[in-house]
């Protein structure tokens, strides 16, 4: 999902006893203790990011090592179910870019909007509009894709 422009990866305590993570001001559709809403969506939703392909390095496709794939769908907070504002890049070999959405496929990555659209989105995509659909609540208006 789209955890905004502020990278929470937290690997603290995990007892239910322990102190909870600072927070900071989440700007994306999900992070942690965060509840979004439509009426949250300032920008729109036809004009944010909701969720989306995530780089993941092929040499780590199958044997769980790779940071941004190593854990289960329920984890939380962490790079393996949020995405960050880096910028998307194609799935390659030796390479690390796990906060980022990204795909195996050439030349683009699957994004679906807030407004429940698919749009395949240009690895090249410009980084002021790559960033203006991550923030949810930055007054951007992308228009079309």
């Amino acid at each position: 999902m789209n955890g905004g422009d502020n990278s929470l990866d937290f690997g603290g305590p995990t007892d239910k006893w322990g102190p909870p993570p600072v927070v900071g001001e989440a700007n994306g559709m999900a992070g942690r203790a965060v509840v979004v809403r439509p009426a949250h969506v300032d920008d729109g939703l036809s004009n944010t990011y909701l969720l989306g392909e995530k780089y993941v390095n092929p040499d780590h496709y199958a044997d769980g090592l790779d940071l941004g794939d190593n854990e289960n769908a329920y984890v939380g907070s962490d790079r393996d179910t949020l995405r960050h504002h880096l910028k998307p890049s194609r799935d390659r070999s030796m390479y690390d870019n796990s906060y980022a959405f990204g795909s195996a496929h050439p030349g683009v990555f699957q994004m679906a909007l807030g407004d429940g659209s698919v749009q395949s989105i240009s690895f090249t995509i410009d980084t002021e509009i790559h960033e203006a659909l991550i923030r949810r609540n930055d007054g951007q208006v992308v228009g079309n894709l």
